[in-house]
């Protein structure tokens, strides 16, 4: 028999075990795919996830040297709490009271013309004094609800879903030397921050983290004020 002719038979007989093997191998690749890109999208949360948190914990420490600077003035409690909800606004959710629609014409106009993707993303960001519903409606309210009275008369002006979580503490002033004129005012701001990324329990093991962040200035309202330890 013919070299060229045992070859043929060998490679024919070869065929359908080569066939077996790679359907044997054909969902190799897309499980393998289905996995990393898994492990992509936890790491992508993850980073989120953190980036959420500090910006979170720097809304806080603003808060906190927001109601500091009003203290070491001589404004009393309630003027601080006020102020330390306004600053921790980014972190407050929702806007519930006052209520309104959420559309904007302008983000809807520039829906319209560019659809969706990074031209839309691009000619948002662009927009050097962003105007918006509920930044109209934030910044028409924020002054009376800081002139309000009393915390029911605060809230029926001003009021989001997350702002019962914040805490400020103003704390005591603590004396330096004899206590005649400089103190340092000792402000601390907390807040019982919800986690709502999916897959957050891979990372944290409660729904909820509590954060806080200080803030110590220099009293000056000791010099002018009495303020009966208010």
């Amino acid at each position: 028999m013919p070299i060229a002719c045992i070859l043929t038979k060998k490679t024919f007989w070869r065929l359908p075990m080569q066939k077996q093997a790679a359907s044997a191998r054909a969902g190799q690749s897309i499980v393998e795919s289905c996995l990393v890109i898994g492990l992509i999208c936890i790491l992508f949360m993850m980073m989120l996830q953190v980036s959420e948190m500090i910006a979170a914990r720097e809304v806080l420490s603003y808060a906190a040297a927001c109601s500091a600077r009003c203290r070491v003035v001589g404004f009393n409690k309630f003027m601080v709490w006020k102020t330390a909800h306004v600053a921790s606004i980014p972190n407050a959710g929702k806007m519930i009271v006052p209520q309104y629609v959420n559309t904007d014409a302008n983000i809807t106009a520039l829906r319209n013309r560019f659809k969706k993707g990074a031209v839309l993303f691009t000619n948002v960001v662009a927009n050097s004094s962003p105007q918006t519903l509920q930044y109209a409606t934030e910044r028409a309210s924020i002054p009376e609800f800081m002139a309000s009275g009393n915390e029911a008369r605060a809230r029926y002006v001003l009021d989001y879903a997350d702002w019962d979580s914040v805490n400020v503490d103003p704390g005591a002033a603590s004396a330096i030397g004899d206590a005649s004129i400089a103190q340092i005012i000792h402000v601390t701001a907390s807040q019982n921050f919800t986690n709502w990324f999916p897959f957050h329990h891979i990372f944290y093991a409660s729904d909820v983290v509590n954060m806080q962040a200080s803030a110590d200035m220099e009293s000056h309202y000791p010099l002018y004020i009495d303020d009966k330890y208010w």
